[in-house]
């Protein structure tokens, strides 16, 4: 008798699932346990293997389709095997496979490459389709680059070379993408949003930081995110006003100083949180956020992870390209920081003219809980936690 394969359920909170790939096409041999397929919910993505072997007899639910957990998606039987479709699910699949049928083939076969592989392929100008990937579901990962780029095993072509030709394709809108998305345009709409941008020498933090990791083992060395996740918990407790919720008629002032940090992932953004960051130390706060987000990217963080956040930090730093930006408030907090890169700069210090490294910030945050007096007042605490770490921080 065929096996059906349905949605599995992620998550006690989990309403609808995404179909966001097939690994095997109707006819294709299945072994039990073998992945064939991946779904995402509004936070992760979650492969989906086989309950037994046999041949991939039908999908019913092509990439794209939004099921509820348990809804129908496939069978797998016999070779020739009969199956019997019910009407009711044939027409509730009807819909969905007609208007996405032939949209979804792309994404059917994107390929899966961790964000610092792909970082390394490109430097070296290596083609990481014909790469054959040793990660999970075979997923390619940083060692599989490193190795094809020493033994020269695959064709290399230049990155920036002439594509042909761009034709239009469609990529579903629902699962993370979707949940985003919405989160966004109800932020969006919903809070009145005030941005206080300041720019403040990082010369102390750097200096104390380097000092920090001397010596230390490249696991537990402090990350700027982690001094900065550090930094906002101490100036939080300085100033609680920013710590708060709207919650219909009151404004909830939270005990708890639980830090979001927006970690990007290959299909949107995750926003794992750091509990409870005010009595951690620093190391405590490095290692969770090191740990926290190498799981974000590899679809691996528990929804509970990214819960109960009161304020959030997002980092561009790292692109080496934004200098102020504004985030959008991780609802239903009251305010985010956004960290832009850091540029050694010219300013005037005692009457002369000397380079800093300068780190750009912006406080967003919203004005019916939180006016722009104690906001300035809060970013002037972060300033100066940044610019005398040693004094507030030890």
């Amino acid at each position: 008798m065929a096996l059906e394969i349905k949605m599995p359920t992620v998550g006690l909170m989990m309403e609808t699932g995404l179909v966001a790939a097939w690994y095997k096409n109707e006819g294709d041999k299945v072994e039990k346990g073998e992945v064939i397929a991946e779904m995402e919910t509004e936070k992760m993505s979650s492969p989906i293997e086989a309950a037994g072997s046999g041949v991939l007899l039908k999908i019913i639910a092509p990439v794209g389709t939004e099921l509820p957990p348990g809804g129908f998606m496939g069978y797998i039987g016999e070779p020739g095997e009969e199956i019997a479709v019910s009407v009711v699910q044939d027409e509730a699949q009807k819909g969905a496979v007609d208007l996405q049928q032939d949209r979804q083939m792309e994404s059917v076969n994107f390929i899966r490459i961790s964000p610092l592989a792909k970082k390394i392929a490109k430097e070296n100008n290596l083609d990481y389709s014909r790469v054959t990937g040793s990660g999970p579901m075979g997923r390619i990962v940083a060692k599989d680059i490193r190795e094809t780029v020493a033994n020269r095993k695959t064709c290399v072509v230049p990155v920036t070379m002439p594509i042909p030709g761009i034709e239009d394709s469609y990529l579903p809108y629902g699962g993370i993408r979707k949940s985003i998305g919405e989160n966004m345009l109800n932020s969006w709409l919903t809070a009145p949003r005030v941005t206080h941008f300041a720019s403040v020498d990082s010369t102390e933090m750097k200096r104390v930081r380097n000092q920090f990791n001397l010596g230390v083992e490249n696991h537990d060395k402090a990350s700027v995110i982690g001094f900065l996740v550090k930094i906002v918990a101490r100036a939080i407790e300085g100033y609680p006003v920013v710590n708060a919720s709207l919650e219909g008629t009151q404004i909830h002032r939270h005990g708890a100083i639980n830090i979001g940090v927006a970690v990007a992932v290959e299909r949107g953004l995750l926003v794992p949180v750091v509990k409870n960051a005010n009595k951690k130390s620093l190391l405590e706060i490095s290692r969770e956020i090191r740990d926290l987000s190498g799981r974000a990217k590899n679809n691996q963080l528990a929804p509970e992870e990214m819960q109960g956040g009161t304020f959030t930090v997002s980092s561009l730093g790292a692109y080496d390209s934004v200098e102020y930006f504004t985030p959008i408030i991780n609802q239903p907090e009251s305010a985010i920081l956004g960290i832009g890169r850091m540029m050694d700069t010219p300013v005037a210090i005692n009457g002369e003219v000397v380079i800093r490294p300068m780190l750009p910030l912006s406080l967003v945050f919203d004005h019916r809980v939180i006016d722009g007096a104690p906001a300035a007042e809060f970013l002037r605490l972060v300033m100066d936690v940044i610019e005398n770490p040693m004094k507030f921080l030890l």
